[in-house]
């Protein structure tokens, strides 16, 4: 009995990740347990053992990714030349937001307008990356009050989000697409540093 939960929760992780794939390639509207099902190569009544509703696989599948992001962000945080290299982290955070972690939080903001317990977790989320975003403004500008620190945080976090859409939506080309992340790197610096940027 003892070895059931390590293999429970390896299977719990097989199945996100092939959720996770098909939330990305497939979109929101084609989410459907019958298809992560044959994905994960089991019956419907065997994936509702982990899993009773789509809804909670969903939800399963946001916080896998908020776990990762939240655990790359915070690493990149405590790196000795965090505070120095801001454009550099900040470039990171942009390549981050905009690659599959930006497709399940678009998925989650669509959820979020019908759905209370969505709404809730778009809360959680976003208070999770305002504190850990915050961090990095006070370790810039230790003298920054709390009130700033947190719309910063905020600012910073919209300038994300919009990026990720524009990449996912609007931009078609490599060139276009370096140079949106690189002017946005740009504006997260100033940002979390309180400076302005020329254009």
């Amino acid at each position: 009995m003892a070895g059931t939960r390590p293999r429970h929760a390896s299977r719990c992780a097989e199945i996100i990740e092939t959720a996770r794939g098909l939330l990305l390639g497939e979109g929101l509207d084609a989410f459907a347990m019958r298809t992560v099902a044959a994905s994960a190569g089991m019956r419907l009544g065997n994936l509702q053992y982990y899993f009773a509703t789509r809804d909670d696989l969903l939800e399963a599948v946001i916080r896998a990714e908020i776990t990762n992001d939240l655990t790359m962000v915070e690493g990149s945080l405590r790196a000795e030349d965090a505070v120095r290299d801001v454009p550099e982290l900040a470039r990171q955070l942009v390549e981050n937001w905009s690659s599959g972690t930006g497709g399940v939080y678009l998925s989650l903001a669509s959820l979020a307008y019908h759905s209370d317990r969505f709404r809730a977790l778009n809360r959680e989320v976003y208070e999770s990356f305002y504190a850990a975003i915050g961090s990095l403004v006070r370790r810039i500008d230790p003298d920054a009050a709390l009130p700033d620190v947190r719309i910063r945080a905020q600012l910073m976090t919209s300038l994300l989000d919009g990026t990720a859409l524009q990449l996912h939506a609007a931009v078609h080309t490599k060139a276009e697409s370096d140079a949106l992340i690189e002017r946005a790197a740009a504006l997260l610096a100033a940002i979390a540093a309180d400076r302005q940027i020329s254009p």
